[in-house]
């Protein structure tokens, strides 16, 4: 994902080998989230989820997951209420379950609470 030279919205997947530092493009199957930047990506054992971000045409408050495992995509169907970009994300083992974290970015909303443009 992210932002190319170009200016379009990636939502594409690519793995760094940690041995010989070449990257690999990710061959995935599934709906993908729709290209986007300042979203997060965490991982959580075989899954990377994927949260917010904006498009310069929408704001994103929606998760997808990739499993590793299949290599494939999908919503989750969360609520995570208003929409958020460039934010902080981290998967910490927490018991009795794994816990996502998500600390600060921006939100378009105004200081009265009210989301821009609506009524």
């Amino acid at each position: 994902g992210g932002n190319g030279y170009s200016q379009h919205n990636l939502n594409d997947v690519y793995a760094l080998d940690a041995n010989t530092f070449t990257w690999t493009a990710i061959e995935y199957e599934g709906n993908p989230p729709d290209g986007r930047t300042g979203h997060t990506c965490s991982g959580l054992r075989n899954k990377l989820f994927v949260y917010g971000g904006w498009n310069h045409v929408k704001q994103f408050s929606d998760i997808h997951l990739l499993d590793l495992t299949t290599l494939t995509w999908s919503s989750m169907e969360v609520s995570t209420g208003m929409p958020r970009w460039t934010h902080s994300m981290i998967t910490v083992e927490s018991l009795p379950s794994w816990k996502i974290f998500v600390f600060g970015g921006r939100t378009p909303a105004g200081k009265d609470g009210h989301i821009r443009g609506e009524a």
